[in-house]
């Protein structure tokens, strides 16, 4: 995350889900502006990996907030990620302002798990009509990888798209929304 912010100037935060390779690994998010940080753990009932949730909440000069938060589930066993969505969730019904969840959910459109989530977000490429599969880069074959907004959002979707690059075994997904606050 470092060598990101020297490269970016922007500010890194490290949420560490366990320990690999002499070093970490876990969610990283960057962020132009200085947000308050927050990590969680997520349950991992079957065993396996460790996971984490990371947060960033942004205060604007107006005073809105937005908060942000990304994830990667347990690819392993379907009981770590339904706990793991509902520990999200249990997490996410106290922020009040509006958020954006995305990240790698291990899981596809027909699994319970989606389902979950789709009570209480809106899955930004189904609502755009634009549900591209994300994984593999290679040979892409199911859409894993998901940007939610909390549904007490007002949105209007610019692009949301799924880019055309190896630099991972998933596409990146990249979207583009305007956000309306209420005036105070």
């Amino acid at each position: 995350m470092y060598e990101l912010q020297k490269l970016t100037l922007m500010h890194p935060f490290f949420a560490k889900a366990i320990n690999y390779s002499n070093g970490s690994y876990g969610e990283g998010i960057l962020t132009r502006h200085e947000v308050l940080f927050e990590s969680f753990p997520l349950p991992t009932p079957e065993g396996g990996e460790g996971r984490s949730l990371a947060m960033a909440h942004y205060t604007l000069g107006n005073g809105n907030r937005i908060s942000f938060a990304t994830t990667h589930l347990c690819h392993e066993f379907d009981e770590n990620r339904l706990a793991q969505t509902k520990e999200i969730i249990k997490i996410l019904d106290k922020i009040q302002n509006p958020l954006i969840l995305c990240g790698d959910f291990n899981f596809t459109p027909k699994n319970k798990s989606y389902h979950i989530l789709a009570e209480r977000f809106i899955d930004l490429a189904q609502i755009a009509g634009n549900e591209q599969s994300t994984f593999s880069s290679h040979d892409p074959q199911s859409r894993i990888d998901f940007i939610w907004l909390s549904k007490n959002i007002k949105y209007n979707i610019i692009n949301i798209s799924t880019l055309d690059f190896d630099y991972s075994d998933h596409k990146p997904l990249l979207a583009k929304i305007k956000i309306f606050f209420s005036k105070n």
